[in-house]
């Protein structure tokens, strides 16, 4: 274990995080550096499933501290990858709401919550016929849509939404709940013009209108729509996915006290606060919120109100055979022809 004397690491340490690209803010990360003396090497990944594969190729190691999604920290843990929270250390952790604590099974015992929010359906309002209030919406879409829409290329939450919009939990394992579910999926098929992910930079497909619609996370939509006032954010009606990232240790660190101080440096009110400004997503530290703009804190597609949050759910861990079918619904939608 590293040793460090207080607000100070070794001038010649490195801390290497893996997360999501520009999901950490540019001030926050050389206020970190200044502090400690230290280097943050910033490694990142597209998807959770590109995550996972880093993380298998090296066994768990060469990483300090991993961004993990809910869902999947249990998994790390049966791995051994991820340290039990040093909790005389995380000072801010008092300031956490125990909702977001323990939302996933592993997650009060081994994750910090950063942020969290929803998944639902960016689009342009000037190009859709009428304004998607249900998923049903988007898989089963009018002819104005066909070819412009975008859809995650992430097998479990394209399942989970499909299986929304039919009315059954996004976490059902039910076989006849499941093959609805890909029946619907492979029926849009031809409405789908890429397996993916909208980015929001300038030259966004929502944004030249080659896109109409998208499954997207709130705060990515709403920074789409700060740059163009016809992108419009909506959870559906049967609620969408309501998600937590966690930061963590790994257990192969040798860093590890440096690595919970930058959690804790993450965690303080004023720089949770700073982090729900800079990328719109609400943060789970209860003494940032009287930090927030009202603009903020009134603004339901960040702040969601309580019918959303009742109406859509977090994923949990499936069983492996539903894992496995879950999977091969994906990969046969994607073979499946456009038109």
């Amino acid at each position: 274990m590293l040793s460090l004397l207080p607000g100070r690491a070794s001038a010649q340490s490195e801390l290497t995080v893996l997360n999501w690209p520009d999901y950490l803010d540019d001030d926050l990360v050389e206020a970190f550096e200044r502090e400690h003396g230290v280097s943050l090497n910033l490694i990142y990944y597209e998807t959770d499933d590109d995550r996972d594969a880093l993380l298998v190729e090296a066994e768990g190691r060469g990483y300090d501290v991993v961004l993990v999604n809910g869902s999947n920290l249990a998994s790390y843990v049966r791995r051994g990858w991820l340290e039990p929270l040093d909790t005389a250390v995380l000072s801010q952790l008092q300031h956490i709401d125990p909702r977001w604590r323990a939302a996933y099974q592993a997650a009060e015992t081994h994750g910090v919550p950063y942020l969290w929010g929803t998944l639902g359906i960016a689009y342009r309002r000037d190009l859709v016929g009428t304004e998607p209030h249900s998923w049903m919406d988007l898989f089963e879409p009018e002819e104005a849509l066909r070819g412009r829409i975008v859809m995650v290329n992430t097998a479990r939450v394209s399942v989970a939404m499909a299986l929304k919009a039919l009315g059954h939990s996004a976490n059902s394992t039910e076989p006849a709940a499941l093959d609805a579910a890909e029946r619907l999926l492979m029926a849009q098929r031809p409405w789908v013009k890429a397996y993916g992910y909208v980015d929001i930079t300038e030259e966004s497909a929502l944004l030249t209108g080659e896109v109409a619609a998208a499954i997207m996370y709130s705060g990515d939509a709403l920074a789409l729509e700060e740059q163009n006032p016809e992108v419009r954010y909506t959870v559906p009606m049967e609620g969408g996915e309501l998600w937590v990232d966690y930061w963590t240790v790994l257990s192969a660190s040798p860093n590890k006290s440096l690595a919970w101080a930058f959690i804790d440096f993450m965690t303080r009110p004023e720089n949770a606060a700073r982090t729900t400004v800079t990328f719109n997503y609400p943060s789970p530290n209860r003494a940032a919120e009287p930090l927030l703009p009202r603009e903020i804190l009134d603004n339901p597609a960040i702040y969601p109100d309580a019918d959303t949050l009742r109406r859509s759910e977090v994923l949990v861990p499936l069983p492996p055979r539903v894992t496995r079918r879950v999977q091969d619904i994906h990969q046969r939608v994607l073979r499946e022809p456009g038109a």
